[in-house]
């Protein structure tokens, strides 16, 4: 049998490997998008239930308590939050800067639970300030284009009005001159 002259080539590397180092830098553990997605949909539960869930909750002392507390006023939505989150949740409840009033104790117990542990409490209240903050950005004007344009044809209207009053017409001679004009 013959050989073909010119065999197919086989790839050094593959589409579907993996490269088996890391990168450089810290490794990232979580993704913000999924913590900020997370804290606005546990703003949107404990608002539906926050006026059943705070009284037992505000009286818990321990994490029996907040499951308790979870199962009897966060229902149907408990499953969510029981086991997993008590002990982050009474830790979060017994922070110092914990709000007094409803809706900043929503958010403030909303945000921080949305770590679910991987980050502290504070970064993940970090993290949803910092991908809020981007989303408002986002939507900004940087630049105003029509000033620019705008200055620019009030710049090429007066190097020609100088060009007629001189009497230059010629392209390189008009272009000298506006320059002149811009400087």
């Amino acid at each position: 049998m013959l050989k073909r002259k010119n065999s197919p080539k086989r790839p050094k590397r593959t589409l579907d490997t993996f490269p088996e180092k890391r990168g450089r830098g810290r490794p990232v553990r979580v993704r913000f998008s999924e913590i900020r997605g997370r804290a606005d949909n546990y703003r949107w539960i404990f608002a539906q239930v926050w006026d059943r869930l705070w009284p037992p909750l505000s009286r818990a002392d321990s994490e029996q308590a907040v499951i308790k507390a979870f199962q009897e006023g966060a229902n149907p939505y408990d499953r969510e939050f029981v086991p997993g989150l008590a002990g982050l949740a009474l830790r979060v409840l017994r922070e110092p800067k914990f709000p007094k009033r409803r809706e900043p104790q929503v958010n403030f117990l909303a945000d921080s639970l949305a770590g679910v542990g991987l980050v502290t409490p504070r970064r993940s209240r970090d993290i949803c300030e910092q991908e809020r903050a981007a989303e408002k950005r986002a939507h900004h004007i940087i630049r105003y284009e029509f000033m620019s344009n705008a200055l620019a044809a009030i710049r090429d209207g007066l190097g020609i009005m100088l060009a007629r009053s001189v009497g230059h017409e010629s392209h390189s001679q008009l272009r000298l001159l506006l320059s002149w004009a811009t400087a």
